[in-house]
């Protein structure tokens, strides 16, 4: 018995190491609520494996009613109804994928995660591109037909894509419809598009080639962040409406022009855009929101226009190249770490109706000198020239009254500081300290308070042992 069951596992073995070729088509049938659509898959398996697999969808012939086209839609690609009929050599050797002409609407994850298909074709039928539709798939060449007037978020996500022909019937872009192509370096734009969604473009690490129409009005938040490698943007002058963060990181960038009619300067609008030296804003700008311009290393100079009333906080952080710049009149208030780190900054003119300095404003700003103050100011925030090391003159003026702790900590080159009577709250290590690593913070030797006898400016000189020159 045990010889008889040795020579079947033999036998069974030698057939299975023996060439051979088999055609196979596999039909999964139909799905939808009247049956009108398959997907279908047709492979060949032969001596070392499968050598040919096509996935394709398309119309039921069986299905007598009249299908319109519109395939439905899954909630993820594990739902598609051919996912768990297809073994694995299968999947994973899917080279060719196929939409049936007559087909309208290429359905959500449609064609996702087949990371081996290298051959792509969609017919001029097709007005809608499903959301993550072919996701993962290697083909290089795509040609979108002119019908398209859609495409879903993350449509093409890690493809092989490397350029791109927006279709004449698609004016606006949707979010994140060509986000995340790690090879795309060109994308050809229609003359139709209006609009371009969150996110749009956004992740495109060889993105490179692009040039936005003149029909263009709308470009969503994120729409082009992380596009490292453009260095121009000319924004057409039909544009009125620039999203938060659309630039960011964007770090080839070297120039741009803001149109006119745009009133705001977006949240990180040019976050990181480390090679940007010139940028040109409209005399329509009111407000610049935080963080606008933040890491904008090679930017030396920018205009303020006078319409701006509102500077968010960090709106010109760690732009070390910034060497002067003029904060506009009407301004009545500079928000938190408003030049943080702007240590090529050597001049700043405020305006005249400036009251409240915040926290951190000029923040280790290491190369301003020497600062006025205007008259009307009242406060002058915690941290606000923290670490200004070649500060050596400041005026308070009198109508200070209140001076926050760490003010004019670590400011080396200021021996001298005249605090006005009204400061009644000087917080703590607001003057007269340096900070050495190991021994935490110390009274600078040399340091010297000005102001009236018996005053909050001498109560505090008093109380550190810092030398004090009474009026």
């Amino acid at each position: 018995m045990k010889k008889l069951l040795a020579i079947i596992l033999c036998a069974v073995m030698l057939v299975s190491v023996l060439p051979f070729a088999v055609s196979a088509k596999v039909v999964d049938g139909t799905f939808g609520p009247n049956d009108e659509y398959y997907y279908k898959w047709d492979y060949t398996k032969g001596w070392g494996g499968i050598t040919e697999n096509t996935l394709s969808i398309g119309f039921n012939p069986d299905y007598e009613g009249e299908a319109d086209g519109i395939l439905p839609e899954y909630g993820s690609a594990l739902e598609l109804p051919w996912i768990s009929c297809v073994t694995s050599a299968v999947y994973d050797y899917i080279m060719v994928l196929e939409v049936e002409d007559g087909i309208k609407s290429i359905p959500d994850y449609a064609f996702a995660l087949l990371k081996n298909a290298d051959e792509m074709n969609i017919p001029d039928s097709v007005e809608h591109i499903g959301k993550e539709a072919f996701r993962d798939s290697q083909v290089s060449d795509l040609d979108i037909p002119s019908s398209v007037k859609t495409v879903g978020k993350y449509a093409f996500m890690y493809s092989a894509i490397t350029e791109l022909t927006i279709p004449e019937g698609m004016t606006v872009i949707g979010d994140s419809a060509f986000e995340c192509m790690p090879e795309l370096t060109t994308v050809h734009m229609n003359d139709a598009v209006t609009s371009i969604g969150e996110f749009a473009f956004s992740n495109n690490p060889k993105l490179v080639n692009f040039e936005l129409p003149a029909s263009l009005e709308h470009i969503g938040a994120n729409a082009f962040r992380r596009c490292i490698l453009i260095d121009h943007f000319d924004i057409p002058a039909t544009v009125n409406y620039i999203g938060e963060n659309a630039f960011k990181y964007c770090k080839a960038l070297k120039a741009i022009a803001i149109p006119e009619g745009i009133d705001v300067v977006n949240e990180g609008l040019f976050y990181g855009c480390e090679s940007i030296e010139t940028i040109e804003l409209p005399s329509t700008i009111e407000t610049i929101e935080k963080e606008a311009f933040y890491q904008c290393y090679a930017l030396k100079a920018l205009d303020i226009p006078a319409a701006v009333t509102k500077l968010a906080s960090r709106a010109f952080g760690r732009c070390s190249s910034l060497k002067t710049i003029a904060i506009p009149e009407g301004i009545t208030t500079l928000t938190n770490y408003m030049f943080y780190e702007c240590t090529g900054l050597e001049s700043i003119d405020l305006p005249s109706t400036l009251t409240s300095l915040g926290k951190g404003i000029f923040y280790r700003c290491s190369s301003l000198k020497s600062i006025d103050l205007p008259a009307g100011l009242t406060s002058v925030g915690s941290d606000c020239f923290y670490e200004c090391k070649a500060l050596t003159s400041v005026n308070v003026p009198s109508s200070v009254s209140n001076i926050g702790k760490y003010a004019f900590c670590r400011c080396e080159s200021l021996t001298s500081l005249e605090i006005p009577s009204k400061a009644t709250l000087i917080g703590k290590y607001a003057y007269g300290y340096f900070f050495a690593k190991g021994e935490g913070f110390s009274i600078s030797e040399g340091s010297t308070l000005i102001g009236l006898a018996g005053s909050t400016a001498e109560n505090y000189a008093n109380g550190l042992g810092l030398n004090f020159n009474a009026k």
